[in-house]
């Protein structure tokens, strides 16, 4: 392991400040801010909220409920029934009627 000695102290000076930052973003990030002021939640989420999904919306089947789907994301070839921006997002909401999916 080598030592400290074989290191000029601008080279130490730069390892402290780097590091000294690195823990300040750190503790920064997972230090809860509280007083009055909302912090973002940067969990996982899923769009704002779930569609209303009504009977006009599956096209007059009932029940109509909202629900979540993970697109089938298509490799070199794409089913022409599936547009870009079905496949971009990892979970969507939809409206689901018996097996059929409606977009809301």
């Amino acid at each position: 392991m080598a030592s400290f000695t074989n290191y000029s102290s601008q080279e130490l000076r730069i390892v402290v400040v780097i590091a000294s930052g690195l823990l300040i973003i750190a503790f920064l990030c997972h230090v809860p801010i509280t007083g009055g002021v909302e912090v973002p939640n940067w969990g996982v989420k899923v769009g704002s909220r779930p569609p209303r999904c009504s009977v006009d919306k599956c096209f007059n089947c009932s029940p109509c409920m909202a629900t979540l789907i993970a697109p089938i994301h298509q490799g070199k070839h794409k089913v022409s029934s599936y547009s870009q921006h079905d496949t971009y997002y990892l979970l969507a909401w939809k409206c689901k009627c018996h097996n059929k999916i409606y977009h809301p």
